[in-house]
């Protein structure tokens, strides 16, 4: 981290300031150190003082020269982390199962699977009565959270009671044939703490982790500071894909179609704000077993927004019975 801001003043000292400059500190929030060692962790806090401080050579800087410069400052973060409350392998219970399944399809293995936080899963040729069947094996399990599928040609998803993976902005050419996030595991963990989930990999339990749904998973920061930007908090609905539009309004700069985001005009200065647009609740469940999923998302601007998923179970009946 000190290399690279070491750099960035290198540069800024043999050259003209640039249209835009863009820093990785690998450590904002310590990333790596909290899937090594957690969040809490002494090492984890030493890293993030180190973050600040280098960020704060860069904010010291631009306060004394870069500001009157016109150079506008964005601080911001790609995702927020959860804890590992429990540690599970979809493979090793899919095996145990009598499924070949496999990190590859070959010969003799009829699904490929990937695991993290999501699990993603391939079926040979899509053949959706092998998908039913690891659905059903899977939906039963205290870890299974909320599932996704590809669509079907008439527009449903390939499984029932799951979601369709456009419902999270992940269908594409290369999408799993089914696809779930691994539950939120809460109190109920050895760790104890509300924003523990279940994990996959090779990271221990009380570790961070992201690439869930969850809240804590989903959450960033994003300051931006500068004469291009009216003062205050902006509680509408961002997400970090709508920087590189701002950036290019900011710089007097078309917009591709192309863009995944928008402009954020209600941080923009000089930019026209066509009035008060309302946040629409976009969330979207479904209900499977005993249980039911919701992914909750906000509509604003014709833009969707993720805010979160989370699975509740539903009130059984008298003749319900237990699942296995």
């Amino acid at each position: 981290m000190e290399r690279v801001t070491d750099l960035f003043f290198s540069f800024l000292n043999e050259e003209a300031l640039p249209e835009v400059s863009l820093l990785w500190l690998s450590e904002p929030p310590p990333d790596t150190t909290y899937h090594m060692v957690g969040l809490q962790h002494r090492t984890a806090r030493e890293v993030l003082h180190e973050v600040d401080r280098q960020f704060g050579r860069i904010f010291a800087w631009w306060s004394e020269k870069g500001e009157r410069a016109g150079v506008q400052l964005i601080a911001a973060s790609d995702h927020g982390h959860a804890i590992i409350g429990e540690k599970v392998s979809v493979l090793d219970h899919l095996q145990r199962s009598g499924f070949k399944i496999g990190h590859e399809l070959t010969p003799d293995v009829d699904a490929a699977i990937t695991a993290q936080r999501v699990v993603n899963i391939w079926v040979r040729d899509r053949e959706s009565h092998l998908l039913t069947e690891l659905y059903h094996c899977l939906s039963e399990e205290p870890w299974f959270g909320a599932a996704f599928s590809r669509r079907a040609s008439d527009g449903s998803p390939l499984i029932a009671n799951t979601l369709p993976l456009s419902t999270v902005m992940a269908e594409h050419q290369r999408s799993a044939d089914l696809s779930f996030v691994l539950a939120d595991c809460g109190a109920a963990n050895r760790c104890g703490s509300p924003d523990a989930v279940y994990y996959d990999g090779a990271y221990p339990i009380g570790a961070g982790m992201h690439g869930g749904l969850s809240a804590h998973e989903l959450s960033s920061l994003c300051i931006l500071a500068g004469h291009a930007f009216r003062r205050g908090v902006l509680a509408a609905p961002t997400s970090i894909v709508d920087l590189a539009p701002t950036i290019l309004a900011s710089l007097g700069l078309p917009v591709p179609s192309t863009a995944c985001g928008r402009v954020i005009d209600e941080a923009l200065r000089d930019r026209e704000d066509s009035g008060r647009h309302d946040v629409e609740d976009a969330s979207v469940s479904i209900a499977y077993s005993a249980h039911r999923a919701t992914v909750f998302r906000e509509l604003y601007r014709q833009r969707l927004y993720l805010r979160g998923a989370a699975v509740s179970r539903l009130i059984e009946t008298k003749n319900e019975q237990p699942g296995c």
